[in-house]
């Protein structure tokens, strides 16, 4: 436990330089990888306990996100085609709340 402190609040310091570094510029895996923006290196608590790293996501979650990154570049490609073919205004609805949906915005809980 003690690898994962960043410091005391009562002295006034903190140290959290690593934790601000995105992954990306480091782990050679995410730094190659296509879903990279889409993902940022996963969360750091899932990491430190699937891989023992906090830097290091788990490879079950690189094939995840990367399955959802080409899903959604997917269902972008084929909804951008239908507004402008179509045109239709509920057919341009459906398309903005799918985006939403995939950036993880839930417009019935906010």
């Amino acid at each position: 436990m003690e690898a994962y402190k960043l410091g005391n609040v009562f002295d006034n310091h903190i140290d959290r330089d690593a934790y601000l570094k995105s992954p990306m510029a480091f782990v050679q895996e995410c730094s190659e990888c296509p879903a990279r923006y889409y993902c940022a290196g996963s969360c750091r608590y899932d990491n430190a306990a699937s891989t023992g790293s906090v830097f290091k996501p788990p490879e079950e979650m690189c094939r995840l996100r990367r399955r959802g990154f080409e899903l959604s570049a997917y269902l972008s490609s084929r909804l951008d085609g239908l507004v402008f073919r179509k045109g239709g205004v509920k057919l341009y609805w459906v398309y903005v709340l799918i985006k939403l949906r995939i950036r993880g915005i839930n417009l019935r809980q906010a």
